[in-house]
């Protein structure tokens, strides 16, 4: 192990050591470097948004816009959120949660020592409860 996740791993309780080598054997550790074991000995990840270059921020946003220029939602959720497909059949899905929810029993909250984190829906107009036609315009782009 690299020596940072050799000393998170040291700290862990000594009946979560051996599931947390077992797993982490299964783990392609060339990114180990951002890796973080959660104090349940459960492996993330900490992607350092500061060091994101603006141009491939640019980059990836003038991408994103031109996949979904133009073409229409395939549907709606129960809540009125757009369903988009940037490439049907993908083998991998990004699901982006607009209604909001309480988050609790994840490596954040242990990380963060906070039992609970509250994400708020998506809102412009102090509506909550529904999406607005221009709240659904700007989730779409």
């Amino acid at each position: 192990l690299p020596p940072h996740l050799r000393d998170q791993y040291d700290r862990l309780a000594e009946n979560k050591r051996a599931k947390t080598l077992e797993r982490l054997e299964k783990i392609d550790l060339h990114d180990a470097k951002r890796m973080r074991l959660d104090q349940d000995g459960m492996a993330y990840v900490v992607e350092d948004a500061y060091k994101e270059t603006r141009r491939s921020v640019t980059r990836d946003v003038a991408r994103m816009r031109r996949m979904f220029s133009g073409t229409a939602p395939t549907g709606f959720t129960s809540r009125g959120v757009p369903i988009h497909h940037s490439l049907v059949g993908a083998t991998r899905v990004i699901y982006i949660d607009f209604t909001g929810m309480n988050i609790t029993g994840t490596a954040w909250n242990s990380a963060y020592g906070q039992a609970l984190f509250t994400a708020t829906p998506y809102d412009t107009d102090g509506n909550f409860a529904s999406f607005s036609s221009a709240e659904q315009v700007a989730m779409s782009r």
